[in-house]
């Protein structure tokens, strides 16, 4: 679903995130902070409502019965210390208060992990291209049919392969499942391995066997198998290549947005909230009393409690 949020502190009044129903606060205000980070302005501390009420990081959209196409509010936080400590008075313990620096940090981090997705994405396209230059050779080979399925495995990789930038997300023709892309892609790759492994093989095998005197013929013949020898072998070294950056693809692909900003959140909100009421002496009423028997307290001249 769709979630506009709205705020009069910057030029575009309006963010459009797009999000799920069980997604938590925390998560949709990593959203926004990716967002501040592309406009250099991702030391703004903000707080989110809705309806007049605030949003807690660990609750969820579902929650607070945001629906499809809901507007929130982007509430920014004060900035000098005494409005910091009425604030602090007048609201609740545990709403959140802006990202501290452990959330600064998360962020970087997460930005770090989206710019390494993009540049290694681009040059794994870049790498599929060079497939088109086997496909084109696997035809002078002494087995020319192999160029069937290095054709098929080229053109599927070059069209469903997505492109990835930190702004506008996965585009392409994969761009909603890229990791299912990356997952049929590793298995043609493996089928592929294993077919150039096999005829690379039978090359060695007809090199070691060749003897079919010195004609012309015979020349072409031997000079095509230790082509086909050469050409699947590197065939075999670029597929390995391919099948590790596919590899360290997927596993980048199924992190997400927020991931690690919405531990950060829901912790920094949690902590603030035991200290708070550390403070007012709530936390020590909450702590459970510990069953001691009558005879302590005669003794001791202490409560049982």
């Amino acid at each position: 679903m769709l979630v506009y949020i709205e705020s009069k502190d910057f030029q575009i009044n309006t963010f459009v995130l797009k999000c799920e129903p069980g997604e938590t606060l925390a998560r949709v205000k990593a959203k926004i902070l990716h967002i501040l980070y592309g406009m250099a302005r991702d030391d703004f501390q903000f707080r989110l409502r809705y309806k007049g009420q605030f949003l807690r990081d660990a609750y969820t959209l579902e929650d607070y019965k945001i629906i499809d196409k809901s507007i929130i509010k982007m509430i920014p936080m004060a900035k000098n210390e005494e409005s910091m400590k009425n604030l602090h008075a007048s609201r609740e313990a545990n709403l959140s208060s802006g990202q501290t620096g452990e959330v600064t940090v998360a962020l970087f981090e997460e930005v770090a992990m989206l710019r390494w997705r993009e540049r290694m994405l681009a040059d794994f396209k870049g790498l599929l291209f060079i497939s088109t230059i086997f496909t084109l050779f696997s035809f002078f080979t002494l087995f020319w049919y192999s160029i069937a399925w290095i054709f098929v495995t080229t053109i599927y990789a070059l069209w469903k392969c997505p492109t990835y930038t930190h702004k506008a997300g996965f585009v392409g023709a994969s761009s909603l499942w890229p990791r299912r892309f990356m997952l049929v892609l590793g298995i043609l790759v493996i089928l592929n391995i294993c077919a150039s492994i096999a005829l690379d093989v039978i090359s060695l095998k007809d090199i070691t066997n060749f003897d079919c005197g010195s004609s012309f013929d015979c020349d072409q013949l031997k000079i095509k198998t230790i082509f086909s020898v050469i050409f699947f072998s590197l065939h075999v070294l670029y597929l390995l290549m391919v099948s590790i950056s596919n590899w360290l693809l997927f596993r980048n692909f199924k992190f997400q947005i927020g991931d690690i900003l919405e531990e950060q959140m829901v912790i920094s909100r949690d902590v603030g909230k035991v200290i708070l009421a550390a403070k007012s002496g709530s936390y020590l009423n909450a702590i459970p009393c510990p069953s001691k028997p009558v005879w302590y307290a005669y003794f001791t001249g202490s409560q049982v409690c």
